[in-house]
């Protein structure tokens, strides 16, 4: 499962993560960010949002907006 965790004001990021997955057809559930996502964003030194997780390939899990890692991360999750 891929989880987009977004802010709840206005995040240009999430909406660009959120647009490229959609036009890649990659599925995904969108939560808030909350405390226990913090705490994840906090150890992995990560200091945008949004925080995308992967159960699959956790090892790419991100955060913020950068185009070759969202690249990546949608290459590495493609079905078929």
């Amino acid at each position: 499962m891929i989880t987009v965790y977004e802010k709840t004001t206005h995040c240009s990021m999430c909406d660009a993560v959120k647009r490229d997955f959609n036009a890649k057809g990659v599925e995904y559930e969108l939560r808030p960010i909350d405390g226990d996502v913090l705490t994840l964003a906090r150890i992995k030194g990560w200091l945008s949002a949004p925080i995308v997780v992967s159960d699959v390939h956790p090892d790419l899990s991100f955060s913020g907006y950068n185009q070759n890692t969202v690249n990546e991360f949608i290459e590495a999750h493609k079905v078929g």
